[in-house]
Formats: C-alpha cells, sequence, structure tokens
C-alpha cells in the first residue's frame, strides 16, 4: 500500500510576474492578459506591489500561454510565452530591448525577422487593399512598415510580426 504526504501541490502554486517600467513618470500599469492562440484565457490585474499572481493550475501540458500588457492607454503589447515548466517568479523590464538583424527587431517569439514591421504612426493610417483571387482585403502594412493611428503611449509596441500576429 502506498501513502503520501502532501502540503502542497503544483495546483495550489501562484506565478508571479512583477513588470518593471524604466520610463520615467509612467503610471502603475495594472493590467495584462493571457492568451491560448486567439482565446483569451484571463485578464490579470496587479496587487498593490504591482506584482500579478496567477495560479499554475492555468496553465495545461503541452500549450503555451502568451502574455500581453493591456493596460489602459497601451496597445496590446507581447510580452512573454508561458508553458508548465516556466519559473515562479518572472521580471520584465518595460521597454524591453530586442535583438536586432538587419535593420529589424528579431520577433521575441518565433524567432524571424521576415515578416516583422517597424510601427510608425500617423494622424490617419495608411491601408493597403490587395486584391487576391477576387478577394479584397485591407491591410496597414506598407513599405516594409506597420501603420497606426496617432496616439500611443511610451509603452506602446515599436514592431509588430505577421507571422504571429503579435505587437512588441
Amino acid at each position: 500500500m502506498l501513502s503520501f504526504l502532501c502540503t502542497g501541490s503544483i495546483l495550489d502554486q501562484q506565478i508571479e510576474i512583477r513588470l518593471n517600467v524604466k520610463i520615467p513618470q509612467t503610471n502603475g500599469i495594472e493590467q495584462i492578459t493571457i492568451k491560448n492562440k486567439a482565446e483569451t484565457i484571463k485578464i490579470l490585474y496587479s496587487n498593490k506591489e504591482g506584482v500579478f499572481q496567477f495560479p499554475r493550475s492555468i496553465l495545461k501540458e503541452s500549450k503555451n500561454y502568451d502574455i500581453f500588457l493591456t493596460s489602459i492607454g497601451t496597445t496590446g503589447m507581447y510580452l512573454i510565452t508561458l508553458t508548465i515548466s516556466s519559473p515562479d517568479k518572472i521580471e520584465i523590464t518595460l521597454p524591453k530591448d530586442y535583438q536586432m538583424r538587419f535593420g529589424r527587431a528579431v520577433c521575441p517569439k518565433c524567432g524571424k525577422i521576415k515578416d516583422v514591421y517597424k510601427i510608425k504612426h500617423s494622424e490617419a493610417p495608411i491601408m493597403t487593399r490587395q486584391i487576391i483571387k477576387g478577394d479584397t482585403s485591407y491591410s496597414p502594412i506598407y513599405k516594409r512598415f506597420y501603420y497606426m493611428g496617432d496616439v500611443y503611449s511610451n509603452l506602446d509596441p515599436k514592431w509588430y510580426c505577421d507571422h504571429d500576429d503579435i505587437f512588441f
């Protein structure tokens, strides 16, 4: 006969994420979103110390969970991907510095530069029209830039990866 003594299980453990902001005069960051592909799993709010906590039980085996900064006044910026084996405490410094190659940032998710575009802010974003096999689509990507509206903050992303459909 086997018996086990459990003082706490992995399901009770918390993962803590702390965001360190290096920009002076930036309000606190109070919201991040956890997604699995396009599905929102959970929206988290920080505690008084600016730490986000969530139960490890949210994470399932063999799935990746992307964490996005979604506080008011910011565009959903990709921060990190978590798995079941991620550490219990994670610190992320903002704004993030990205590895550069051939004048473009390397996507932190897929590690490629092929579909990475620098974000440009303009009063009226440029949209290009593409007609492929009779289907019309519109894209904010034009001549190696991703055009966004004029309103932005210091924490908004500087790059867009079309392959992963993330801002970083």
